[in-house]
Order: structure tokens, then C-alpha cells, then sequence
């Protein structure tokens, strides 16, 4: 980024220095309050096997974000974390308390390391603790004493590498030993015993430990038992097959052709069964082709198997381990006698049995075997396929011995015949990533059992379950059921490790936060392919349709193996912008500039304006300025980001002008007193008249030229053509003010200027300029004067009121008859008036008189009769609701 450095920069720079220090103490500040604290944990960490550790941590203080990660020193002497042995992926822990996993590969080497904890965000640092990955045992065999090929064999155990098994104790740990890979029953000391009956040339011995612990040992270098007949070239000539008895004298042949020790040789006579461990006879010899006597009181039975070997007794040889071959021999009595072995006491079901005959004191014996009577073979052994345990297997040997012929019997024997066990039907579980797998057999029959072996064929369980150990990958292991002497025939399964797919990723519309618009949706989908998918929204499906805000995140599956979740997909909902307002700024009319402008714009939004089409762009900003020569329409939308608003149209409108109006007038001249009607051509909205005036039609009373121009709303027109209105040299009529008068005052002159015109009216004397107003009456009167000169004739008018002037109601009368004051009159008050009423009442309230012509006297009349002397009262009710109530008096 190039960098634009302006008069200010200095202080700028100083001022962004000072904000980064108060920063940084900020964060120093907050990372004070924070604190991790890894609890005691006592691990037993095996070298050798994957490890995984769930690190206890207890957190204070307020941290941004919950992902921590544990991570592994450098092993001692040198330890630190600059780099980190390991680092553990990110652990979630939002409370207080929790728990950071750590996963310490097979191949860590052992030794001294330490333990930390560090939050991912701020970068706060735990304690450290202080552990050991554990190495595996080693195991040596150590035999306590030096070995002769057939003596007995002793082992010891030896553990290390120091120090760290240095106070670890034989007596708290768990041993077995293995005869070529066979676990060696009822053997778990710290020293193993083995005959030489129990071992062959050839036979690999070893040993394993596990620890209480459960750190495990071994297996040891293993110990291959070897045998030799001729250790340093003895050979005893064969006497295979002699025969002899007891006393008699056996010449013993031997030579020496290797180099070896020097000294006495000692025959050795085994027991009956051929064994020397605890030899019957020893016989001091010397030189070659020394004869050796047969004991004669060793014998029991009849006839007895033996052998014979040569020792060499020298001081470089105190173990005798320095033999020959061994020969057998018979030595026999007068008695014969005869025997058979069976290979097996108890064989598998299909499993051939070899019988072994012996014959002691005879010479070239005769052999007869038989099974259930029936002969099968005339040889000295005999192998057999026994179908059951109820077979009688019989021998008969026959020939002549050293005291003569003879017949031996032997006593029938019963071989005890197992069923094959049935091969097991297998199942397993399976396990995610790594772990321990159960695999379970269908239960055998009753007295047998279900023995394990892993793919190397050694012995790893029994029973009809068994749990692996930890697997990183899927393991095959073999079943087969087991009834003391046989085997069934082997059932494979497999222990199936499923790999956990990795962490997915969310393919999607501008990820990995992304907007929805009102009335929009998007499409989220996994980025990978998976055997199954689950979405926080519970959908199942490779991607999902999202029109609603949230967070959206993925597992994705291997089979029933569910990944980390995905990370958090942030949708926000952006609710609909509102379609905008627009305004046109002035109208144009024929042609000419104006601007489109958004009412009220929104600085967050942006505005982009469309021709009719609404398609093609034409600008931008919150106003379009146009050139018009006619009326076109534009659209606009308010956008924010990738929402947009529904699009406002509006037209740019041009306005035609409107045709110049024309006038027409009511006369062409004034005349005094009156005035010309304009009148422009209809169809406007305004009408404007040069001289200010507003309407379509106007009334002139001067001279002159007129004109206008109108407007249908927007446009104005061209000035009209004008009309000329002429005048006259009549004078304007002044009558002077308006006049009032009573009724009973005289008549008025009337004046007018200019004189000699007539006046007409109410009131008015014929062909004078006289009023008179009680010709007139009460009340207002107008009057007209109208002088004439040429074609004009000037008309005026004025307004004379009449009024009533003041009220007399007589106040008494005598109706006597003298011509004096014969009636109550009232005329002269209201004579003009019509439509009152008139009430005479005696002093008590009754009417004596009613009329509604107020030009009549009352007489006082009532009934025919005068009414007699005294007060009466009357009521006068105007139209006009006056009311006049007063009494007067009757006098005679």
C-alpha cells in the first residue's frame, strides 16, 4: 500500500503511536484479569502407544473467544516450548472449567516433559506441570546357572532401563511365559522350571510383563532351547534293538573324533522310560571298548526300555554337558512282555491316533493289532481315525525270547475322542479414529470356550467377548472355540477402525459471512462429499436453501463416524429497503434541462437510476440530470451491498406549450358608467392578463389595449393577440352621497352632476327631481339618474332611506260625539306599516278590540255600546316583533 504522507504526517504518526500504546497497555491490562490454571492430573503415559489426555483447566478473568490448546515441552534435560514438542488441537471450553485434549503420538520417545495450556485469542499462558511419558519394560531372560542341553532350564526376570523402574517391584506386576508364542499354564513367578521332558530342540521361550499401571513390557529377546547328542564328538556305536538280560555283559563301542576334554567315562543307564534326570545306574569306565554289565536287580516287569549314554568326568566338565548319543536298549527276563502308547490320550474328532507297540525279551516279535476284534495291521505301530471314545484298540505280540516263545496280550485301551467345536459366528463393534473395539462370538456350547488371536496368531483373549487394545487402524483377529483338547475351525473378523473426516468446509455466496436480501435465498453446501451430512438446522442433505438469519454450521459423516464441526457460517437478514421517492425538480416545457432527485436519500444506500427498459444503467447518485425534448421514463432502486430495493419508475415529463389564446369582448367601447366583458379562449388551467390580472374572464372599465397568456398547470403560452377597448367623452355621473328623510319632513331636491338628466324612483315627482317621502313611504329607496350623450348613456343610482320619525300614540279620547277626539288614533305612527296587530284591553285583562289595519281608528265601541270612562290599556305588535304597550283614557 503506498502511503500518502501529507504537512501532518508527524503528528499523525505520533498520535497512531500513542493509540497503539494505549492498546497494547489495554490488552496488557486485560490480559492481567485473565489467568489459566492447569489442576493436578495424574496421567499414566505408556511409551509406545497413542496417548490421549484430557488436561483439566480452571480459567478466570473474561477471555474473547473459548478455544485453548495444550501444548508439549521439549523432553529434558533441555524441556521449554520454543518450538513445542507438540501442539494439541483446539478445545472448546466455555464455563469456568473444562477440559484440553491433547493427543501424544505412539512414537513420543520417553522421559521427562512438561504441560502447558495457552489461549488461542489473547495468548495467556498457563502453569506448567511436570510429567513423564513411561518407556516400555524390557524384560531379559537370565538363566541362573550355566545349561546343559537337557538338563533343566531356569529363568529369571531382569526389568529396566533405569530410572525409571529403578523402585518398581516384580511383585506388583502381572507375568507371563510363552512356549513358541503359547501361554505356559500355571507359570506367572519370576522363575520359570522346565524339564527336559517339557521343551524340544528348537522351542522359543519368552516372557512379557504388565505393571499394575498398565504400562506394558516385553515381550523378552526370546531363549531357543537347543539339544545335541554330541557335544564334543562321542559317539556311542548303536546298539539299537539289543537285547539283553539282566547281568549279561554289554561291550560298549565308542570313539572320539572331535577334540574335546580328557578324563574317566561314566556309562549312564536311564530309567525304564529313557530318561536320565534321574538315571537308574552309573558305571565308571575307561578306555574304549569297555564292557558295561546290566544290573541285575533292576528289573520289576518283564520287559523294560532303556538307554544308555556316554560322560565324560573331567574337572572342565563338572556338569556333565559333554555327552554322547544315547542308545536304547531292551533288557528283558525269562518273562516276555509287551505294551502300546498312544500318541494322544485324548485327540480331535478327524485327528489320527498313532499307537506305539513295545516288546521287551523278544526276538523278532510278531504283531497283531486289532480294533473291536477286527485285525487291521501286523506292524508295531498302528494309526488309527477313531470315529468315537468307544473304539477297543487291542495288541498281540508273539515270538520266541531268550527263555523261549511266547504270546503276550495286551489289556484293550479307550482313546477319549473330542467333537470339533463348531466355528463361532462373529461380530464387532467399530470405533472413530482410534480406540479399543469389542468383538463378540455367538456362546458355544456348554464346555467350550472361545480363544482370540490377533493376526500374528498369538493367543490375545478369551471368552466370548474381547476388547482390543487402543487400534489406529482396522485390525483382523481370528475365533475359534476351544473344549480342552480341540480347536474349531477359525472365524476371521475384522476390527474396523473408521477414519474421522476432517473438519468440513461451507461452499456458499460470499462466505464465510454473507447477507440474505428480504425475499432471497442462498445455498449453503458441503464442500466434500460424506456418506451422511447433519446441519444445525437438522438437515441431512449435501446443502440447504437458507432465506433466514442465524448461524449455520456442518458435520459430515464416514460411515457412523461424525467430523468436527465445520466453522460458523454467520447469515444476516437484511430487511427490504424501501422503494425510493422521486421528485422531477422543475418541468420542462417544449425542451430543456431537469433533474430527477430522490426524496429524503439515505447516505448508507446507494441509488442507481435505469432507463424504461430497466435494464440498461444510465447513472448513479441520489439525482439524474436530463436534457428533454420529450417525455421519457426512468427507474431507480436503492441498493445496499447486494440488496436492492423494488425498482420507482417515473416519467421525465416534457410539457408541450399551450396554443396562444385568443380573446373575445362584450363591446369594443365604454361608455360612462359601464364596462366591456374579456373573454379568452376556454380549455386553461390559469389565465394571466398583462396587466396582472387572473381569469378567463375580466370586466374593463377603462380604454386600452388587453392581452394574456395562459397555462395548463405547468407550460405557459405565448402572449395572446390584443384587444383594444375605445372610450367616449361622456362624463362619469356624480350623485353625491346617499340621502335620508323622515316621513313627516318635506320633499327633497335631488342634484346630479352633470345636470339635465332624469331621475326615476319611488317617490320620485313625474319629470321633476323632486322626492317627496310620504309618497315614498318608510322604508329604503333607490333612485336612478340617466343622462345620455351620443351611444353612451350614463346611469347612477342613489339611496334615499325613509324613516319613521318619532312615536305619538294618543294618550286619551272622547267618544262623545263633538267632532273633538271622537276616536283613539295611531295613524300617523304607523300607517305605512301593514300586518299589525292592534289589542285593546279593559284594566282587567279583557280584549275589547283587535285589528290588523293600522290605518283604522278605534271608536270606541264594544258590543254596540260606548265603553264607559277610564283607563284601557293597548298592545301594538310590529312585524318586526316591536312590541308598544301603554294605556290611555276614556274621558267623556
Amino acid at each position: 500500500m503506498t502511503q500518502l504522507i501529507s504537512p501532518s504526517h508527524s503528528l499523525n504518526t505520533k498520535v497512531g503511536q500513542l493509540t497503539f500504546l494505549i492498546f497494547v497497555l489495554g490488552f496488557q491490562l486485560q490480559g492481567m484479569a485473565q489467568t489459566i490454571t492447569v489442576n493436578a492430573f495424574t496421567p499414566v503415559i505408556c511409551a509406545g502407544s497413542i496417548n490421549n489426555l484430557s488436561i483439566p483447566i480452571t480459567k478466570t478473568g473474561t477471555f474473547t473467544g473459548n478455544a485453548f490448546r495444550a501444548e508439549l515441552s521439549q523432553p529434558a534435560p533441555t524441556l521449554g516450548f520454543t518450538p513445542p514438542t507438540i501442539t494439541g488441537n483446539n478445545s472448546n471450553v466455555p464455563g469456568s472449567n473444562g477440559f484440553v485434549n491433547l493427543v501424544i503420538p505412539a512414537a513420543t520417545s520417553f522421559g521427562q516433559y512438561q504441560i502447558r495450556v495457552v489461549h488461542v485469542g489473547s495468548g495467556t499462558i498457563s502453569n506448567i506441570v511436570n510429567f513423564t511419558i513411561t518407556p516400555p519394560y524390557t524384560v531379559d531372560l537370565v538363566n541362573n546357572s550355566a545349561l546343559c542341553a537337557t538338563d533343566t532350564i531356569r529363568f529369571g526376570l531382569n526389568m529396566g532401563p533405569a530410572p525409571y523402574y529403578t523402585s518398581l517391584s516384580l511383585g506388583s506386576s502381572t507375568r507371563r511365559w510363552k512356549r513358541n508364542g503359547t501361554i505356559i499354564a500355571g507359570q506367572t513367578a519370576t522363575t520359570l522350571t522346565l524339564l527336559p521332558n517339557q521343551y524340544r530342540a528348537g522351542d522359543i521361550i519368552s516372557a512379557e510383563v504388565r505393571t499394575n499401571s498398565g504400562c506394558f513390557g516385553g515381550p523378552a529377546a526370546a531363549f531357543v532351547v537347543t539339544r545335541s547328542d554330541t557335544l564334543n564328538g562321542i559317539k556311542l556305536d548303536s546298539l539299537a534293538n539289543r537285547r539283553v538280560c539282566p547281568g549279561q555283559v554289554v561291550n560298549l563301542n565308542w570313539s572320539v573324533f572331535k577334540a574335546g576334554p580328557t578324563g574317566n567315562y561314566i556309562v549312564q543307564l536311564s530309567d525304564t522310560l529313557g530318561r536320565f534326570n534321574q538315571p537308574t545306574d552309573f558305571a565308571l569306565v575307561t578306555g574304549l571298548n569297555t564292557a558295561y554289565t546290566i544290573p541285575a536287580g533292576i528289573l520289576q516287569k518283564p520287559t523294560y526300555r532303556y538307554a544308555i549314554r556316554i560322560i565324560v568326568n573331567t574337572l572342565t566338565n563338572p556338569l556333565f554337558c559333554d555327552k554322547s548319543n544315547m542308545i536304547p536298549i531292551l533288557v528283558g527276563s525269562a518273562t516276555a512282555s509287551a505294551s502300546f502308547q498312544a500318541s494322544l490320550d485324548s485327540v480331535c474328532s478327524g485327528t489320527p491316533i498313532t499307537y506305539t507297540g513295545n516288546s521287551l525279551g523278544f526276538i523278532a516279535p510278531q504283531y497283531i493289532w486289532t480294533v473291536n476284534g477286527v485285525q487291521q495291521a501286523t506292524t508295531p505301530n498302528l494309526t488309527l481315525n477313531l470315529p468315537n471314545n468307544r473304539d477297543t484298540v487291542r495288541l498281540v505280540v508273539s515270538g520266541a525270547t531268550t527263555c523261549g516263545n511266547r504270546t503276550v496280550v495286551v489289556p484293550f485301551q479307550l482313546t477319549r475322542v473330542l467333537p470339533i467345536p463348531t466355528r463361532p459366528t462373529l461380530f464387532g463393534d467399530t470405533v472413530c479414529g482410534q480406540g479399543a473395539v469389542t468383538l463378540r462370538a455367538t456362546p458355544p456350547p456348554t464346555g467350550e470356550a472361545i480363544r482370540w488371536y490377533n493376526n500374528n496368531n498369538f493367543l490375545v483373549g478369551t471368552g466370548n467377548s474381547f476388547r482390543t487394545n487402543t487400534l489406529t487402524a482396522s485390525t483382523t483377529f481370528t475365533a475359534k472355540a476351544f473344549n480342552g483338547i480341540c480347536e474349531g475351525p477359525t472365524s476371521t473378523i475384522t476390527a474396523v477402525v473408521i477414519p474421522i473426516p476432517q473438519k468440513p468446509s461451507i461452499a456458499g455466496f460470499a462466505l464465510p459471512d454473507t447477507t440474505v436480501c428480504a425475499g432471497e435465498q442462498i445455498q449453503l453446501e458441503s464442500a466434500v462429499g460424506a456418506t451422511r451430512y447433519l446441519w444445525s438446522t437438522g438437515a441431512t442433505t449435501p446443502a440447504i436453501t437458507v432465506s433466514q438469519p442465524g448461524k449455520y454450521t456442518l458435520n459430515i459423516y464416514n460411515g457412523n463416524c461424525i467430523s468436527p464441526t465445520s466453522d460458523t457460517i454467520r447469515v444476516t437478514y437484511r430487511h427490504p429497503l424501501v422503494a425510493p421517492q422521486i421528485s422531477q425538480s422543475n418541468p420542462v416545457c417544449g425542451s430543456g434541462i431537469t433533474t430527477l432527485s430522490i426524496n429524503n436519500p439515505d447516505p448508507a444506500l446507494t441509488y442507481f437510476w435505469y432507463d424504461a427498459t430497466g435494464t440498461t444503467l444510465v447513472g448513479s447518485g441520489t439525482g439524474l440530470a436530463l436534457n428533454l425534448i420529450q417525455t421519457v421514463t426512468y427507474s431507480v432502486v436503492a441498493s445496499l451491498g447486494r440488496c436492492t430495493s423494488t425498482p420507482t419508475s417515473i416519467d421525465a415529463i416534457v410539457t408541450p406549450l399551450p396554443a396562444k389564446p385568443t380573446i373575445t369582448t362584450s363591446s369594443t367601447q365604454l361608455c360612462p358608467g359601464t364596462t366591456a366583458t374579456l373573454t379568452a379562449s376556454p380549455g386553461y388551467a390559469n389565465y394571466v392578463w398583462t396587466d396582472g390580472v387572473v381569469g378567463q374572464t375580466r370586466e374593463v372599465s377603462s380604454a386600452g389595449a388587453y392581452a394574456l397568456r395562459v397555462t395548463d398547470g405547468i407550460c405557459q403560452s405565448p402572449v395572446s393577440d390584443s384587444i383594444t377597448i375605445s372610450g367616449s367623452g361622456l362624463q362619469a355621473v356624480d350623485l353625491g352621497p346617499n340621502l335620508s328623510t323622515t316621513l313627516q319632513s318635506a320633499p327633497t331636491t335631488l342634484t346630479a352632476s352633470p345636470a339635465g338628466g332624469v331621475w326615476q324612483g319611488m317617490g320620485v315627482l313625474s319629470g321633476t327631481n323632486v322626492f317627496d317621502p310620504t309618497i315614498a313611504g318608510i322604508g329604503k329607496h333607490t333612485l336612478t339618474y340617466t343622462i345620455s350623450s351620443g351611444a353612451c348613456s350614463g346611469v347612477k343610482t342613489i339611496e334615499v332611506e325613509v324613516t319613521e320619525g318619532p312615536v305619538v300614540i294618543n294618550n286619551f279620547f272622547s267618544p262623545n260625539g263633538d267632532g273633538q277626539n271622537d276616536t283613539w288614533e295611531y295613524n300617523k305612527l304607523m300607517y305605512q306599516y301593514s300586518g299589525i296587530k292592534v289589542l285593546i284591553l279593559n284594566r282587567y285583562g279583557v280584549k275589547l278590540y283587535e285589528s290588523l289595519d293600522s290605518k283604522t281608528a278605534w271608536d270606541g265601541i264594544v258590543g254596540g255600546s260606548k265603553v264607559l270612562s277610564g283607563t284601557y290599556i293597548y298592545l301594538i305588535t310590529f312585524p318586526d316583533g316591536r312590541l308598544f304597550r301603554g294605556t290611555f283614557e276614556v274621558v267623556y
